[in-house]
């Protein structure tokens, strides 16, 4: 019986059959993994290669683990069909094997082999059965399953270049029909192919169309020049549509027969591929598909160590089947002694076969001679370490070529594609460094991983800390504590002329002073990233002095923009080592000090701007003190949108009230604990509210200080559901604020103080009392915005305890007043809520629906969460009395999903109370009980008796009415 056939298909959607029926492959892991092993029929792939091609340069951490059942998958595909899977897919260290199997690329190579060798024995018709057979095999884009995208922009140029082949093919047996439709459909797409130009002008004059093909030859030169900005290679530009074609066919069939002159040197100048490569699958991507159009060269730009060059070894190595004239290299020492490109264009022209006699001494005729000696070649130039655009320019190829140029600072004046290149990820990093070290099972292991991290992952490092522990694998924990002694990091990260110190000082020292103070102010800060404003503080720039500093130092790569485009929004990142040489031995401890303190006020100045423009004034802010002032265009950027401002400084924040208090920094650090706590508290961001109250403990803080941070505690504690802690935390802050002076803070504790006591069973009356005196203090005082903002939320929380319905309305129709006035959003949307509890109160629920929708989409569009669960639940209430149970269920339950992923148990508490009352109501008895205890069980454990008592009520007393819903979530 004849073996099986085994088929794999990749050019197009992933396919594996045996003896033409198709095998189950499962999900779309399965599929990559399959395309990567067949990508390489017969050979061991490894498993870190195959694990990068699915997942990308940072996979997940059970990468190996799916890995693993992806294969258990495809195996048990093959088992299923009848085949002994461990034999078609092997295990073999370092990876698998898919051996014995046919693939269509495998096919569509041969073919186009096929192809080949029928047109050099002049068998046209062959030759373009040939093509078009192996144009046949794909059945769409191959490898999309792939995370790489330079795979597939590979198999894309062999497809191409194929189509080209027969399309020549087609003109040799004197077909052109066929030519002019594909050729005008592929330029469509990819309008830069310039023998597909030549193509469609040559079919047309082989046609007889000498208008058609003219009109081709010139839309083929008005393209290539406002696309690139240069004329069309010499085959293009020769081509006379008005000339002989025969000629022409001539050249096109040589491009199949006789694609290289073998009388001219194909020099091959690489260097070897590097020995050790990890991740860059994107760098490699990106450069593979800027090859793939050839428009202009490809900068790879970076910081000095971070692996540039062995980016551009490897990827010119990947594209040089794509330059079958052949590769040239040099080494321009932009950063040691830079090379004259003159002499550099003698060398390549030697390379190239040209006689020192026939060198021109003249600069321009040199460049002209080496342009009109690459002219209709396809090469690859590779200009390692350039120093500028001058030196570049000399050297670049004509069109049909290509150039790969590699730089420490960003090319000025060079029109070209950018690839910049950054350090390696952690997970590659500590991949490297167990190559590197050759420690068995190094690269799981922990030790190993903060070794790496001590190395910021820049290749340099661990190129200098690998060796090292090769040769003494038993040194691991020494080197790593010298690595950890800042006074020796620098020092151990070298070796013989491998120097991390000096890739940083050679940057450094030729930035301007105002910008090396920038980024030793930037380095100072504990934080991976800063606000370009807070480095226009630090040093006492103005934010155009500091944008056009922050670009010098980013063309020197010493920090990176984290947001696209330059303003007083960009962030700027400082790779570890950078921060590291900066801060310890650029700078000095002092001055470090000087520029945090500075640039800690003015981070106080910008927190409290963007606190008063805010659209809810629930907190009563502390005063802003004397902070250090803020450029005016800071300032204008924190205005414009202080949501926005304080979610992108939210980590600075919090690292700055830490920084403070170890720099003693006091009134700064507790003012800093402090000034965000509407937008902290509005977002639920319990940890943080903690995490800066406990900052501050260390500190000599004054009663005041001290309550005022212990204030802006409670409103975590309230969020985490320790209402029963809060209580009498929040009746001595009002004693300590009354007796500072701060009426305004104690009416606020005393308003925050009435919704504690009630969630821990206090009577309406003494809440109200509570309310009402909070009232008295803060009168109606027109100074200040925020005391506004306060006195309507106090007027929100009476109108709750009112009855009738006439007397909260009127506490709700002058809390929305107040609101309108102080421009306090969130509390105005709350207002229109509870007047809408009123209309449903009176039985008008159509009003008090369409109030409750309102403000859920009001809440919403200020990214207030907590406030539009609430408006949500209401609406829940409301749809259940208007008898509406399957909205009602569904609205509920979204709102309990929402919950689970929010710190307001209050609220989650009450949501499961409301679906407990649907179910009941929906004669669903066993499902509502165990909602409802679930509710009464959060109560309990939130120290929240009042609450835990009425959802045992809802299930004791029932039958429910639908008309009870809403007060039962009230």
């Amino acid at each position: 019986m004849a073996a099986p056939v085994v088929r794999v298909r990749i050019l197009g959607p992933v396919e594996l059959s045996v003896d033409g029926a198709a095998a189950r492959l499962g999900g779309p892991r399965g599929r990559a993994l399959l395309t990567a092993l067949a990508l390489r029929p017969g050979e061991t792939v490894a498993r870190e290669r195959l694990i990068t091609q699915v997942w990308g340069p940072e996979p997940p951490k059970t990468a190996a683990n799916q890995l693993q059942i992806a294969v258990h998958r495809i195996r048990a595909a093959l088992t299923a069909a009848g085949l002994d899977a461990t034999a078609v897919l092997r295990t073999k260290a370092p990876g698998y094997v898919l051996a014995g199997v046919a693939t269509d690329l495998t096919d569509f190579r041969g073919l186009v082999g096929t192809g080949a060798t029928a047109a050099a024995a002049g068998n046209w018709p062959a030759a373009r059965e040939a093509f078009a057979a192996a144009l046949a095999e794909w059945r769409g884009p191959a490898c999309r399953e792939l995370a790489s995208a330079a795979v597939a922009a590979q198999l894309e140029e062999e497809r191409l270049a194929a189509l080209e082949q027969r399309m020549v093919a087609d003109l040799a047996a004197g077909d052109t029909a066929p030519v002019i439709a594909d050729a005008t459909a592929l330029l469509t797409s990819q309008p830069l192919r310039e023998r597909t130009w030549y193509l469609l002008t040559l079919a047309h004059l082989l046609a007889g169309d000498a208008t058609e093909a003219a009109d081709a030859h010139r839309r083929a030169h008005a393209v290539i020049a406002e696309s690139v900005g240069l004329d069309p290679g010499p085959e293009l530009a020769g081509l006379d549509p008005a000339a002989d074609p025969r000629p022409a066919l001539d050249a096109a069939r040589a491009w199949i027969t006789a694609p290289s002159r073998p009388d001219i040197p194909h020099p091959m100048q690489l260097p070897p591929e590097p020995r050790h490569f990890v991740g860059r699958d994107g760098e490699l991507a990106a450069i593979a598909g800027a090859l793939t159009t050839a428009k202009s060269p490809i900068a790879i730009e970076g910081l000095g160590g971070v692996g540039k060059t062995t980016i551009a070894i490897r990827a010119a190595h990947n594209a040089a089947p794509r330059h079958p004239d052949g590769c040239l290299y040099t080494d321009l020492r932009g950063t040691d002694d830079p090379r004259d490109p003159h002499r550099v264009l003698a060398s390549f022209l030697r390379s190239l076969g040209v006689a020192d006699g026939a060198i021109p001494d003249d600069p321009a005729e040199r460049e002209h001679l080496y342009r009109s000696t690459l002219a209709g070649r396809r090469m690859l130039v590779v200009l390692d370490d350039a120093a500028g655009a001058d030196q570049v320019r000399p050297l670049l190829p004509p069109a049909g070529s290509a150039a790969l140029v590699v730089s420490r600072t960003r090319l000025h004046g060079l029109d070209a594609e950018r690839v910049p290149v950054d350090v390696l990820p952690q997970k590659d990093a500590v991949t490297l460094l167990a190559r590197l070290s050759g420690l068995p099972g190094a690269a799981g292991r922990s030790d190993l991983a903060e070794l790496a991290a001590l190395t910021g992952g820049l290749p340099l490092a661990l190129g200098v800390v690998g060796p090292r522990l090769a040769r003494r694998p038993h040194a691991l924990a020494r080197l790593t504590a010298l690595l950890t002694d800042e006074q020796r990091r620098l020092d151990e990260l070298s070796a013989g002329d491998r120097r991390v110190r000096s890739c940083v000082e050679f940057a450094y020292r030729r930035v301007s002073p105002g910008a090396a103070a920038m980024l030793r102010a930037v380095s100072a800060l504990p934080l991976p990233e800063a606000g370009l404003w807070l480095a226009a503080a630090m040093t006492g720039a103005t934010i155009a002095e500091a944008l056009h500093q922050a670009r010098e130092l980013a063309d020197a790569q010493l920090i990176r923009p984290v947001r696209a485009g330059w303003g007083p929004g960009t962030r700027l990142g400082v790779h570890d080592l950078v921060g590291f040489y900066a801060v310890h031995v650029a700078g000095t401890a002092e001055a470090s000090r000087r520029a945090l303190a500075t640039g800690y006020r003015a981070l106080l100045r910008c927190a409290w701007e963007a606190d008063a423009h805010l659209p809810y004034f629930q907190h009563l802010t502390p005063a802003l003190g004397e902070p250090a002032d803020a450029d005016p265009a800071a300032l204008d950027h924190v205005r414009a949108d202080p949501a926005a401002w304080l979610r992108a400084e939210h980590e600075t924040l919090l690292a700055a009230v830490a920084d403070t208090a170890r720099l003693g920094e006091t009134d700064t650090c507790w003012r800093l604990a402090t000034v965000a706590t509407n937008h902290l508290e509005l977002h639920g961001h319990t940890e943080d509210l903690r995490q800066m109250a406990e900052h501050t403990e260390t500190l000599d803080l004054g009663t005041t200080a001290r309550a005022h941070v212990l204030f802006s505690r409670t409103k975590g504690m309230r969020l985490e559901g320790r209402v029963a802690e809060t209580v009498s935390i929040l009746r001595r802050l009002r004693r300590d604020f009354l007796r500072e002076g701060e009426h305004a803070h104690a009416a606020a504790v005393a308003a925050d103080l009435s919704i504690a006591s009630r969630q821990t069973g206090t009577p309406p009356r003494a809440r109200e009392a509570q309310l009402r005196w909070a009232l008295a203090r803060l009168g109606h005082r027109e100074r200040d915005h925020r005391e506004r903002g306060l006195r309507g939320w106090v007027l929100v929380m009476l109108g709750n305890l009112l009855a009738p319905a006439d007397a909260a309305e009127d506490a709700y129709t002058e809390a929305l007043a107040e609101f309108r006035r102080c421009g306090d959003r969130v509390g105005e949307a709350n207002a229109l809520t509870m007047t809408g509890v009123v209309a449903y109160r009176r039985g008008d629920h159509d009003t008090a629906l369409a109030l409750f929708r309102r403000c859920v989409d009001l809440h919403a569009e200020l990214g207030d969460t907590p406030g539009r669960l609430f408006a949500e639940q209401y609406t829940v209430g409301a749809l259940v009395s208007a008898g509406r149970l399957g909205a009602a269920a569904t609205a509920s339950d979204t709102v309990i999903e929402a919950l689970a992923a929010f710190p307001y148990p209050v609220l989650l508490i009450g949501a499961l109370r409301v679906r407990g009352v649907i179910h009941l109501l929906s004669g669903e008895h066993d499902r509502a009980e165990a909602v409802l205890a679930e509710s009464a069980r959060l109560a309990t454990a939130a120290d929240l008796p009042e609450l835990a008592d009425k959802a045992a009520r809802v299930l004791r007393d029932g039958p429910v009415r639908p008309d009870e819903a809403l007060e039962i979530a009230l």
